[in-house]
């Protein structure tokens, strides 16, 4: 089996064999180590990172990094996998930047909010998740042009599920 979670939240057994895509026990701690050496890597890259320096954004640099497509994602009937994906983009970048846990606590809770509202309750939700990034961007500037662009997609997936493109539960 596989296990997954779009929510931020991991299984504790997810770092077990048992529940890895590995044929082989020698496989799947071979990948602990490249994960664990990747990981390193990354660690060290990041706290090389001056994080006292001021923020320029590069105007040529894309906004998200993943690759964005428009059509729908199949079996997300409600658009919400994709602004997932989104998220967690901004949410990678605030990791970066050692943001508490309660920041991101609170950024999940939004999100799991507007994921299971209602249609009438969508707009004041979806406000809030938005106005919560926003009010982020001063503290970390790097993530504004992804936070402008993610509140514009919450806006269009408001409009379409009033407008009933999308069905919600």
């Amino acid at each position: 089996g596989c296990f997954a979670g779009f929510d931020g939240h991991q299984l504790e057994i997810d770092g077990e064999f048992a529940f890895s895509l590995c044929e082989t026990r020698e496989e799947w701690e071979e990948q602990q180590r490249e994960f664990a050496e990747m990981s390193a890597a990354i660690e060290r890259e990041l706290e090389e990172l001056d994080t006292e320096e001021e923020y320029e954004p590069d105007e040529l640099q894309p906004t998200w990094i993943g690759s964005m497509f428009e059509e729908p994602i199949p079996g997300d009937e409600q658009g919400h996998l994709k602004l997932a994906f989104l998220l967690t983009e901004i949410v990678s970048v605030l990791q970066s930047r050692n943001v508490g846990s309660e920041v991101l606590g609170e950024l999940n809770d939004r999100f799991t909010a507007f994921r299971h509202c209602s249609v009438e309750e969508l707009h004041g939700v979806g406000r809030r998740l938005g106005d919560y990034l926003e009010s982020l961007t001063d503290r970390y500037p790097e993530i504004t042009s992804r936070v402008a662009d993610f509140s514009s997609r919450i806006d269009e997936h408001i409009c379409k599920v009033r407008s009933g493109e999308n069905d919600i539960d």
